[in-house]
């Protein structure tokens, strides 16, 4: 794939994306932890959810 193509991938996959706030669920030591308000990309067909690297690293700091 050249990078106009990838380029075209990538724009037509960022347009099914969009910017939410969400409730993130963890388990943990056989308690539940609910955070709610996580920023996120979902996806608006599927509505599978993207975090970024530092919003993993905040929620992953709530488990330690």
């Amino acid at each position: 794939m050249n990078n106009s193509a990838m380029e075209s991938f990538y724009a037509r996959e960022d347009q099914q994306l969009e910017d939410r706030f969400v409730t993130y669920v963890i388990e943990l030591e056989g308690k539940v932890l609910v955070v709610e308000h996580v920023p996120a990309r979902v996806n608006r067909e599927t509505g599978e959810q993207f975090f970024s690297v530092e919003t993993m690293n905040r929620l992953q700091q709530l488990t330690e």
